[in-house]
């Protein structure tokens, strides 16, 4: 008879390549954009997982400038985000793209982007010691064209942004079970006579 931690890798190991399969039959890009000619991406806008680039050029100069980001959501839900920082004047400082952006746009320049996906990689998995996304998106902005890119060198020291998800502080009790509201009111008693 084989050992528990035996049977336990195992399963382990099932579920985690069931899900990697899941994820590569989502990831395989298509598009579910109602006008397939606008979609940012080609066609491959719900996209998981991939570094991006964004060519900015402007109507008055020949100087194109390069932005490299990365997405594990879908793209659509990345450039969404762009879009209203782009779009509102009130997200102007949310990236570096829609800082140089909007400086373009207060000079009475027009900017037009183009997006295009750099690279595939996998996120943060549990028991994960490395992001292959994250380091995939550093190596990206280090061998970029200094002179063109829009992203600082700061963000080569950034943390992994997917680290937090897998602490089991981020993890989200049941709240319709009476033991449960019970337990986290003591715990927040507990809290509150800690901090005084």
């Amino acid at each position: 008879m084989e050992n528990v931690k035996s049977e336990i890798s195992k399963h382990n190991h099932q579920i985690l390549r069931h899900s990697q399969n899941i994820e590569n039959t989502v990831t395989s890009g298509n598009c579910n954009c109602k006008v397939k000619t606008s979609c940012p991406l080609q066609g491959n806008c719900l996209t998981k997982n991939i570094i991006y680039k964004a060519e900015v050029s402007t109507s008055n100069e020949n100087d194109v400038k390069e932005y490299i980001g990365m997405t594990a959501t879908t793209f659509k839900e990345r450039y969404r985000n762009h879009k209203t920082s782009i779009n509102n004047k009130h997200y102007t400082s949310e990236t570096e793209l829609s800082k140089y952006v909007w400086k373009q746009k207060n000079s009475g320049k027009t900017v037009s982007i183009k997006w295009s996906i750099l690279r595939h990689a996998a996120p943060r998995k549990p028991g994960s010691r490395r992001c292959n996304l994250c380091l995939t998106e550093k190596l990206c902005i280090l061998r970029a064209d200094q002179e063109k890119t829009l992203n600082k060198r700061t963000e080569l020291f950034s943390k992994c942004c997917h680290r937090n998800k897998f602490n089991a502080g981020n993890f989200n009790y049941p709240t319709n079970n009476c033991k449960t509201k019970r337990a986290r009111k003591k715990l927040g008693k507990r809290m509150k006579i800690v901090d005084e």
